[in-house]
């Protein structure tokens, strides 16, 4: 994925504009920090969907442990006891 700086993106829109739409994601920087992804429109993003859910799945497996994690039914119950 290209990075550009808001300037470079500002100058060269036309130029950005035409990389986007054959199929290229940049990143816009404002102060070395990105503010916005261009990305083309219609772009299947279920690999990005894939990889969250791996993310969550990962940090929720370190914060229960080894334990196995409890099923909906089983919050929604623990709730209503309290």
């Amino acid at each position: 994925m290209k990075t550009l700086s808001a300037f470079d993106a500002k100058t060269h829109f036309g130029t950005l504009l035409d990389r986007v739409q054959s199929g290229e994601e940049i990143i816009i920087t404002r102060r070395g920090r990105a503010v916005a992804r261009v990305i083309p429109e219609g772009v299947d993003r279920a690999q990005d969907r894939r990889n969250l859910v791996t993310a969550i799945r990962a940090s929720r497996d370190a914060i229960l442990g080894e334990e196995e994690p409890l099923s909906a039914r089983e919050l929604i119950d623990e709730g209503r006891r309290f």
